[in-house]
């Protein structure tokens, strides 16, 4: 249990929050909430009121963009529902005055109708949130505590166990069965007893007051049956107080005086049991729309730039929304003023990347070249990191790993180049080089510059070539891969990592950046592409860089090094429908709950599990209908 307090001064009012681990109502969940919840109880020691009843949500989200205004209408129209404990008789709540009293009912001074239920009867066995079906459709539920002392208690239960005991004496005598309830009674006294003597429970005076609002009567009179049945299916029973509708309907209200009757004594983990669970998550203004509370439908804001680590991780069996969720991800912050750059290998960005004045390369298909030999020789980039950049893109083309002569070749041909500083450097100048180097001993015989050849003049020279639209480019850059043959897509996107990195380094710092990596496992395959990825993910949040790592198989990630590295730090988790192999893997890895685990269900698309370092939530992903005609635009045809 969280609770956070909304006054800083008596009277009193703490809200009840139940914090991640609860929010997904998981038997061990909900037994550790009640018990935190039975301690508050027994810690008692005046008067109270705990409170439930619907949340304002009042969000700041600048801006008229389409997301923006989304927002705004998702806050204005949620179901959020809050409790709080009031301590100290707090003043009178604000509620819509009661203009009219009638037997059953009064008419407030909005024109609307309500009636006040109390409830009389419990059921035999209480579930924690036992209520809550019933709350969803209140206006309010009002719970009004008070303590009983302990010598008052004990001489209450010696008392209710002497009536069992003489009553079962005399059904002895007479000759009669033992009434079974009666067993149970007893039982369940003793049980108190000796709880109340330990110092583990307390009684309380319960008084449970419904408020329920209609348009007319006719709709009051339909939900007060509704609630009605329901608790009688659960053995509960109800009251309508007859011409006390007025002060029920203020006891209803925080900072109400009870009403003289009904009253039920019960112990602390009844109590706690019956206290309505809050529904929707804790709002925070700023950061964008990751999605909806399904249960409230209010909104999920995350601000990942304010995060530890910015870095995101999507994973969804192919179909379950992920790309629909990374274009969102990617639109909103690129309206809110971020650039981004997008590996795409299935060409699903393209249309985003129009409509938002992008260029798209279709690298394979144009000359649309990526020049690792040319990022290598910029003068940002660390000699070190520019020999990375030539070992991840000569290794994934070759596919196999660089011995160490390669390495020392790769290192003196680029200290070579790096030292005459040309205005363009080719991967025919790297080979070049390293010919010249391979000519003289220690290198002699060596034929890294062979291998290398079909990149410089060969059939794939056009992928790494010197582009010119790259040299400045626009605020989204879209890399479709789709035509690229699987041989060499992985130096591809090592290529596209580099340049990522280095228009991280090349620009304004304080500028926010995204970059998407779509179908990452695919990284994974090639050693050194996949530590790139690993060292992108380390060092981006120094920079402002947010990776979106979106992937089909977490499972890849798992126990590969690298990949160890990227999850580790990604601070924000969406995670969406997986297969039944791929979710037990992913339940392992995340260290999911059950429940947690259910969430990621196939066939549900866009529903899935969220989780923030302060945040961890089931969650629909939304769009407004541009976003959504947008971000549901298949691959290029």
């Amino acid at each position: 249990m969280r609770t956070s307090s909304t006054a800083s001064a008596e009277p009193e009012a703490i809200e009840l929050r139940c914090d991640p681990p609860y929010l997904l109502r998981d038997e061990g969940g909900r037994q550790r909430l009640l018990d935190e919840w039975t301690a508050m109880a027994v810690a008692l020691d005046r008067p109270v009121q705990i409170w439930h009843g619907p949340r304002t949500l009042n969000v700041d989200v600048p801006g008229d963009g389409e997301a923006a205004r989304l927002t705004r209408h998702l806050a204005a129209s949620a179901h959020a529902r809050y409790t709080v404990l009031l301590r100290n008789q707090p003043p009178a709540h604000a509620a819509v005055e009661v203009r009219q009293e009638a037997r059953d009912h009064v008419r407030l001074a909005d024109g609307r109708v309500a009636r006040v239920i109390a409830l009389i009867g419990w059921p035999a066995a209480l579930n924690p949130n036992w209520l809550s079906d019933i709350a969803e459709d209140c206006a309010a539920v009002m719970l009004h505590l008070r303590p009983v002392q302990r010598p008052l208690a004990a001489k209450m239960l010696r008392r209710r166990l002497s009536a069992v005991a003489s009553t079962s004496a005399l059904d002895e005598q007479a000759g009669r069965l033992t009434d079974p309830d009666l067993a149970v009674a007893a039982e369940t006294a003793e049980a108190l007893r000796d709880a109340l003597a330990r110092g583990t429970t307390q009684l309380l005076q319960v008084q449970v007051l419904l408020g329920v609002e209609g348009d007319d009567l006719t709709a009051l009179d339909a939900t007060t049956a509704w609630i009605n049945d329901t608790l009688a299916a659960l053995v509960a029973s109800t009251h309508i107080p007859r011409w006390q509708q007025a002060p029920a309907w203020k006891a209803t209200q925080p900072g109400g005086f009870p009403i003289n009757w009904p009253w039920r004594l019960l112990d602390a983990a009844s109590v706690a049991a019956t206290i309505p669970h809050p529904v929707g998550p804790d709002i925070s203004n700023g950061g964008v729309l990751a999605g909806i509370d399904p249960a409230s439908e209010a909104p999920l804001l995350v601000d990942r730039f304010s995060l530890h680590n910015p870095s995101r991780l999507v994973v969804g069996t192919s179909g379950a929304g992920k790309s629909y969720a990374a274009k969102l991800e990617l639109m909103r912050h690129l309206v809110a003023g971020a650039s981004g750059v997008v590996i795409d290998p299935e060409g699903e960005f393209g249309g985003v990347s129009d409509v938002l004045g992008g260029l798209t390369l279709a690298v394979g298909e144009e000359p649309a070249g990526l020049d690792p030999v040319g990022l290598a020789c910029q003068p940002r980039l660390a000699a070190s990191d520019g020999l990375s950049v030539l070992a991840s893109w000569a290794t994934a083309l070759l596919g196999e790993p660089l011995t160490a002569v390669d390495l020392a070749l790769l290192d003196r041909a680029l200290a070579i180049l790096r030292a005459d500083k040309p205005t363009a450097v080719t991967a025919g100048d790297l080979l070049a080089s390293v010919m010249d180097i391979a000519a003289h001993p220690p290198f002699t015989g060596a034929d890294l510059a062979a291998r290398l050849a079909p990149a410089a003049a060969g059939s794939v020279a056009d992928l790494f070539a010197p582009n010119p639209d790259l040299n400045d480019p626009p605020d989204l850059v879209v890399f479709d891969l789709r035509a690229v043959s699987e041989r060499v897509r992985p130096a591809v996107m090592a290529c596209v990592l580099a340049w990522s990195w280095w228009q991280t380094m090349a620009a304004d710092i304080e500028r926010r950046r995204l970059v998407v990596v779509d179908e990452a496992h695919l990284l994974l395959d090639d050693p050194p592409a996949a530590g790139l990825l690993a060292q992108f993910a380390r060092r981006a949040r120094k920079y402002g860089v947010a990776l979106e790592i979106v992937t089909q198989r977490l499972s890849d990630f798992l126990g590969h090094p690298s990949g160890e590295a990227v999850l580790a730090n990604a601070a924000t988790k969406l995670l969406l429908g997986c297969e039944d192999h791929e979710r037990a893997a992913v339940a392992t890895g995340l260290g999911l709950t059950d429940a947690e685990a259910e969430l990621l269900q196939p066939g549900q698309r866009g529903s899935g599990l969220l989780i923030t370092p302060t945040m961890r939530t089931p969650v629909h992903i939304v769009g407004a209908r541009a976003e959504h005609e947008l971000a549901s635009s298949g691959p290029r045809r």
